[in-house]
């Protein structure tokens, strides 16, 4: 079985549903059919080949929802690209993949037009409206033939390639099979929250680049539609769910958190909305208790990464406001592990911790990808006897229940005390006037190195440096609260809307000669 069978057959089952909305606009399943063979048809037209890498490069946009379900028809391997991402990362990610093809759209044509002349392997170049030097997707797509296409997929087959975030070094791509993606699929379905009804609309708000390209797929099989806003500022995204009646969407902390601050929030009726899904980053407790009091127990949380697609959940009826103190903490777990998905928290002696003690996340089971592109030596290194050792780091209650800490390589090592950002983060996010936090480690000539925490402020509030360690050290042991704070205007972030601690980390260690004290 591959990815391209499963979204013919859907296709069949509901020609006449609707499959995509936007702006206003309604296709349907045969017509969404036909309008994927013809562009993957086009392609071959052109010289691309079953196996052949096509970038990605679209911002969100009704193609690029014809161009998910096209390429895995084909059998083109997709390799998605954030449109936030550099030229030179840009670059990167389709020289490594050796991409002979790329689709993007005109407001990423100065990127193309940049990097064109490093990219020998890049013959095929189509942008989503008319541009200069590069072919027209509507000429391509109308070229091509509305039949299926002749190709034999095996399962084993590539499906996409998705490029790691690149926050510890150059991004890595995960080869992903068609046998896995799909395994991802039948595990979501097995969940009883995350089966999709007919009738919803998935709106996706978040990039189709990342995380939210996983619901794509999942919704399609189920004849729902998928959606997206004409655009991403906040007010067109409450138009969008008021105007559609909007059941579905998945939202990252950064997201949901300038959502619910924004003044226009009680303007819209959001009602139709009947399942938030959240990942991506630890999500503040603060803020999913905010959250469950504007919308409801309809919140679940998923952990996952490129490596190894969700692998465990927390459902809405373990979000708890009013619950038991032990119910209200697990609001700030990720849940437990999914059906199909064998997760473990083990010491640096590979043995499995007990409850309470902090370890790292390894994964073993078909959401895990196949391995790193071109790159046996990073494969050896992250999976180890059928296990991946993801970086991640956790702990977990009686229950099985598993708490996020941070990254292995984010850990704040001071005066020997283990310390984890995200902790301390979660406590600064508890001060009413902190919109933003990160915490980084600083040198330190006595413990080595110490906690700095990096705020954005809510508009319009005001804080002071002592408030905020006092605050801290009231909420936390006292080598964990910060040291030290910088009120800054904005945090860096990557793509997907993740803070990027690494980079705002770098600023206080300049002149050293190594990243430890």
């Amino acid at each position: 079985m591959n990815v391209g069978t499963v979204i013919r057959r859907s296709c069949e089952n509901f020609p006449d549903n609707v499959a995509m909305i936007f702006g206003g606009e309604k296709w349907t399943f045969r017509e969404i059919n036909r309008r994927a063979n013809q562009f993957v048809n086009g392609l071959f037209d052109l010289g691309l080949g079953q196996g052949d890498r096509v970038g990605v490069f679209l911002k969100n946009c009704k193609e690029g929802l014809e161009v998910i379900l096209a390429l895995d028809k084909g059998g083109l391997v997709r390799v998605p690209i954030n449109v936030r991402l550099s030229p030179r990362e840009v670059a990167y990610i389709l020289k490594d993949s050796r991409a002979k093809g790329i689709i993007f759209s005109l407001d990423v044509l100065p990127t193309v037009q940049q990097i064109r002349d490093e990219l020998p392997d890049l013959k095929i170049l189509v942008c989503i409206e008319r541009g200069e030097a590069c072919l027209d997707y509507q000429e391509v797509l109308a070229g091509g033939s509305p039949r299926e296409p002749v190709v034999r997929i095996e399962e084993e087959d590539l499906s996409f390639i998705p490029y790691t975030s690149g926050t510890t070094g150059y991004p890595k791509g995960a080869m992903m099979t068609h046998k896995r993606y799909l395994s991802y699929i039948s595990k979501m379905f097995m969940d009883p929250i995350m089966i999709p009804r007919t009738t919803d609309i998935m709106l996706h708000i978040a990039p189709l680049t990342a995380a939210s390209n996983s619901l794509v797929l999942p919704h399609f099989i189920k004849g729902a539609a998928n959606t997206i806003p004409k655009d991403t500022e906040v007010h067109q995204i409450f138009q969008t769910i008021e105007e559609i009646r909007a059941t579905t969407t998945l939202v990252v902390p950064t997201l949901l958190n300038i959502l619910l601050n924004h003044p226009d929030l009680e303007k819209y009726d959001l009602s139709s909305l009947h399942s938030i899904y959240y990942g991506s980053a630890p999500m503040p407790q603060d803020l999913i208790k905010k959250a469950l009091q504007k919308f409801g127990p309809i919140f679940t949380q998923f952990y996952g990464m490129a490596e190894a697609l969700p692998a465990s959940f927390l459902f809405p009826w373990e979000h708890k406001v009013d619950g038991t103190p032990q119910e209200v903490k697990r609001m700030s777990s990720a849940g437990r592990p999914s059906y199909l998905a064998d997760l473990r928290i083990v010491n640096d002696r590979g043995e499995d911790i007990k409850p309470g003690e902090i370890g790292e996340i390894i994964h073993k089971g078909d959401h895990v990808f196949n391995g790193y592109w071109q790159n046996p030596e990073a494969t050896a290194e992250a999976i180890k006897d059928g296990w991946f050792y993801s970086g991640d780091m956790a702990t977990i209650d009686e229950d099985g229940y598993l708490y996020f800490m941070d990254r292995k390589k984010d850990m704040i090592i001071s005066g020997g005390y283990n310390i984890w950002p995200s902790e301390v983060e979660n406590i600064l996010y508890q001060h009413p006037a902190v919109f933003e936090a990160a915490v980084v480690a600083v040198p330190d000539e006595k413990w080595g190195e110490v906690v700095k925490g990096v705020i954005v402020l809510k508009e319009g509030l005001k804080a002071k440096e002592e408030e905020i360690i006092l605050f801290s050290k009231d909420r936390l042991a006292g080598f964990k609260a910060p040291k030290s704070v910088d009120f800054v205007n904005t945090l860096p972030k990557n793509p997907a809307g993740k803070i990027l601690r690494k980079e705002i980390r770098e600023r206080y260690w300049e002149g050293k000669t190594r990243r430890v004290n």
